[in-house]
Formats: structure tokens, sequence, C-alpha cells
């Protein structure tokens, strides 16, 4: 298996031996989201790089030493070097929210993961469609996981938030 592979692989892992039953409407995005992949791996960021696989604000914290931002807690997964920036713009959407005071419904965590795409867009010099397919990539693998270990609950809470994010790459 090439390096770069990793997502493919993980993602057909998921097709072939889930732990429980999938719903078939999951297993379509999951096969949707090896085609991203795809094009992710052929197009701008789409160079093998190794991965912090689970970026988010918690993980990035100010060193006084250098001084320079550094992120903790890395996974060490090798992928496109977009897919670093996938996990990052949709974690903690609804947390972000209620933090502002904000409706956590998913219309506005959507608009929450465009407008942080169109930011990183602009400060990476990459394809807003790019990212968002990224985040649509790692939003997939992840909730295919988290439904085979925690169950239907999971797919009904995040499958809107899938749609909403696939109607828009």
């Amino acid at each position: 298996m090439c390096s770069s592979d990793l997502y493919d692989y993980l993602l057909a892992r998921v097709l072939e031996n889930p732990s429980q039953a999938l719903p078939r409407d999951l297993l379509e995005r999951v096969s949707d989201a090896q085609d991203m992949l795809v094009d992710l791996n052929s197009g701008p960021m789409g160079e093998p790089r190794w991965l912090h696989g689970d970026l988010h604000a918690g993980n990035i914290l100010w060193d006084e030493t250098i001084p320079a931002w550094r992120a903790i807690d890395p996974k060490g997964y090798v992928g496109p070097a977009v897919m670093n920036v996938g996990r990052y713009l949709h974690n903690f959407l609804a947390e972000e929210l209620t933090g502002r005071g904000e409706d956590r419904a998913t219309p506005a965590q959507v608009a929450l993961c465009e407008a942080r795409a169109q930011v990183l867009a602009k400060s990476l010099d990459a394809p807003y469609q790019t990212l968002l397919k990224a985040t649509l990539v790692d939003l997939t693998l992840s909730t295919a996981w988290h439904v085979q270990s925690e169950g239907m609950t999971v797919w009904e809470r995040v499958r809107a938030l899938l749609d909403g994010l696939r109607d828009r790459c």
C-alpha cells in the first residue's frame, strides 16, 4: 500500500468489513468519498504528507520557547496534504456555535464550516472546493467509524451535515 493511499484503504475497510450493518445511504456516501479522494490525491495539495490526524483549535498551542504555534497530539497519518484541513474544518462546529450563543442547527454548522473553508482557502491559496471535499471525505470516514462503535444515533445526528456539505461540493 502506498502511503498516500491510507484514506482510501480506511474507506475501503468500512465498505468491506463493517463491524455492524451500516445504512445503505451511509455506505453510498463512503463510496462517494473514495471518488472524491481520487480527485484530492491528484489535485492541488494532493502530494503525500505526514498528517496530524486530529487538528483542531485545542491541539494548537503557543510555544513561548520558540516562539511559534505548535500542533500537539498528532496521530501520524500519511495522505494528501489537504487532508490536514479536512478534520479542522468540521471539528467542533456545534460546540463553537454554542459557545458564541448561536443556533447550532445543521444550517448554521454548514455555514460555519463554509466560513472556515473560505478563510483557509485564502490563507493557503487553495481552491475552496478542494477544502470542502477534504472536509467531506474526513467527516464521512469519521461518521462511519462512530456509527460502527456508537450506533445509529450518530448517523441521525450527522447525516444532515454531511448532506449539506455534499451539496456544496
